[in-house]
């Protein structure tokens, strides 16, 4: 049919409404790319799945369609070879537990239309991804301890480290000596390192490593030579964590890579599956 058509039936207008309907950007698009049809026994094959489609939902509702999320970015940017952050794994966890719900609440009824059958079985059950991220990733986006066994001897040492930095920090701000020569007596952390605040006229009274000082130039940030050596192994243990999440997070982005095709076809059911609910739920609002 030709766009001169088209726009005399003023078809723009009824996918418009039709858009209100969908739940998801995917099937929004999918709504938006409809044309007429003009194949006598594709008409009489969609007008049958619209309506087994709204007698269903005239029974059962909506299943939560808009509850899956839209990661066609992170599918193409892990594609790409590149890493998936925290927000970006979560959101993939989201979209897949979302999609096997919609699975789930279709295939809770007994008389399902042979049109949604053939598309929930399109949806995979991605459910191992998504609860391996959300067992690595709280909801909050911080990579657990538990994510992986090294991750937590690494964590453990950072903690153990720290508080023996503390110590030793706290026992020499009780110093009487040293704290005449600080503007006071408290802890600060300049460049990742552990510095007590010392008056820059007195700056030979604590023996360190100076890290900063004020703008006004009267105070240095000063790391105890005591604590030096703390100071590199509680750096060298955040590095190990560092290099420890992003192992994991890449790990995560592969599996997700490896399921790329599954994850694919489950958003093309789903759009599909939005779509025909759109269809549907129009119908009913002509009645």
């Amino acid at each position: 049919m030709d766009e001169r058509t088209l726009k005399l039936l003023e078809f723009d207008k009824i996918v418009e409404m039709l858009q209100l309907h969908a739940r998801t950007t995917f099937g929004r698009e999918l709504v938006a790319s409809l044309k007429p049809f003009t194949n006598f026994e594709e008409v009489k094959r969609k007008l049958k799945d619209t309506s087994d489609v709204r007698r269903w939902l005239e029974k059962h509702g909506v299943p939560p369609i808009g509850s899956v999320r839209d990661v066609r970015a992170e599918i193409e940017k892990a594609s790409s070879g590149i890493m998936l952050d925290t927000s970006e794994l979560l959101k993939i966890a989201s979209a897949l537990s979302a999609a096997w719900e919609v699975k789930t609440q279709l295939e809770r009824s007994n008389e399902l239309p042979e049109c949604l059958q053939r598309l929930s079985s399109q949806i995979s059950d991605l459910r191992w991804l998504s609860e391996s991220i959300r067992r690595a990733i709280d909801e909050n986006g911080n990579v657990v301890d538990d994510a992986s066994p090294r991750l937590r001897r690494i964590r453990a040492s950072i903690r153990s480290t720290r508080d023996s930095l503390m110590r030793k920090l706290q026992s020499i701000l009780s110093d009487k000596d040293i704290q005449t020569a600080l503007q006071e007596p408290i802890v600060t952390v300049r460049n990742g390192r552990y510095c007590i605040p010392v008056k820059a006229s007195r700056r030979q009274s604590v023996k360190g490593i100076v890290h900063d000082k004020s703008s006004s130039g009267l105070t240095l940030f000063v790391e105890p030579e005591e604590i030096v050596e703390l100071g590199n192994q509680l750096r060298e243990l955040q590095l190990d964590e560092e290099r420890e999440v992003k192992h994991i997070l890449r790990s995560l982005t592969d599996a997700f890579i490896n399921s790329i095709e599954e994850v694919k076809i489950t958003l093309n059911a789903i759009a599909h599956i939005d779509c025909l609910f759109s269809l549907a739920e129009f119908s009913l609002s002509l009645k």
